[in-house]
């Protein structure tokens, strides 16, 4: 396509370099993308929990029980 010339062996090369650092970063958002859903989890349990205990305290967990 380009042919073999210096400039076609350079953007050959930067464009592989360019799609291994995609690559890469695409991993690493995705591990990131894990950590926060299973913090958000975590996050909805304890908020779940808490929201329980005010019911409980309150009496309005029989309604709730319902």
């Amino acid at each position: 396509m380009f042919g073999v010339s210096a400039a076609g062996v350079t953007f050959a090369s930067t464009l592989q370099a360019s799609k291994k650092v995609i690559n890469e970063g695409g991993e690493d958002a995705k591990a990131e993308i894990e950590k926060l859903k299973q913090a958000y989890e975590d996050l909805d349990k304890r908020s779940k929990l808490i929201l329980r205990v005010l019911l409980f305290l309150s009496g309005l967990d029989l309604i709730a029980a319902i």
